[in-house]
């Protein structure tokens, strides 16, 4: 064996050093070009969700003041020919008083019930709830196709009827015309915007629940529940209305009605109550 001279020693070292260094910077780069793809593709999830969230936030906005104003607007027409009519009816027993007092508190009801709604689905992500709303707003929109028919009608029953001028009547008529008008432009927006938003809830339960059919199905007969209870909540407190303002018109009726509808009530929640525990059983 030669010995190694102190040149070959030194050249020995530098390779090993160079080689090092080679190596150390080959994966220094290496990790450098990783992290900058890490961040570029942060900074493309950024700006692909900052606009998501900010058409989200504007949707948001423009449904709660869509309905809002829908509300002020509405409640203010009925007010205003409430109080038009107040002058010309004979007492607080006529028809067309207990009418017109009548449709503005279910209307009332209707546009904050409507609104909680709204406000609900959106915090709790709940697609199907804004279909129902919107089924709901647009039956709305038919009934308030038939308010100038059914106060026209009712007015006819009072003693004063022929009292009221020609241009309050006229008034009268366009601002009864203006309600279903308000409410069927609600509908069409609702329902654009309850397109999308289904999509981005669609998307958010996906990520939560993954490709798990039966939890998913699970979820949605469980909102689908949910909203019914709600739905007939409002069912319920306008039936309220009508018989506090049918209390003098036919006392059997009512009374019929005060034994069935309770029973179907407790009948169909018991039946609902059994089909969840039976699914949860299985």
């Amino acid at each position: 064996m030669q010995p190694h001279s102190l040149e070959e020693d030194e050249k020995f070292e530098g390779t090993c050093n160079h080689q090092l260094t080679h190596v150390l910077s080959s994966e220094a780069e290496e990790y450098n070009s990783s992290w900058d793809k890490l961040q570029n593709s942060a900074r493309k999830k950024m700006l692909i969700t900052t606009p998501q969230r900010s058409n989200n936030r504007l949707r948001t906005l423009i449904l709660i003041s869509l309905l809002v104003s829908q509300s002020i607007g509405v409640i203010g027409f009925f007010t205003s020919v409430f109080i038009s009519l107040k002058p010309y009816v004979s007492s607080d027993y006529d028809h067309g008083y207990q009418s017109m007092l009548g449709y503005l508190v279910i209307f009332t009801i209707a546009n904050v019930f409507e609104v909680y709604i709204a406000i609900d689905s959106l915090l709790n992500q709940n697609a199907p709830q804004l279909f129902a709303l919107c089924l709901f707003e647009g039956s709305m929109t038919g009934f308030g196709a038939l308010l100038p028919h059914q106060i026209h009608r009712a007015l006819r029953h009072d003693e004063k009827i022929n009292t009221i001028p020609p241009a309050l009547l006229t008034s009268i008529n366009w601002r009864l015309y203006l309600v279903p008008a308000i409410i069927g432009v609600t509908t069409l927006i609702l329902s654009w915007l309850t397109w999308h938003f289904s999509q981005d809830f669609g998307w958010h339960a996906f990520k939560k629940l993954g490709a798990n059919i039966a939890l998913r199905k699970a979820m949605r007969v469980k909102s689908i529940f949910y909203l019914l209870q709600k739905f007939n909540f409002f069912f319920l407190v306008g039936f309220c209305v009508l018989i506090v303002q049918m209390r003098k018109q036919s006392q059997l009726i009512l009374q019929t009605l005060d034994i069935i509808l309770p029973s179907l009530s407790v009948t169909f929640i018991h039946l609902c109550f059994r089909y969840q525990n039976s699914k949860a059983i299985i």
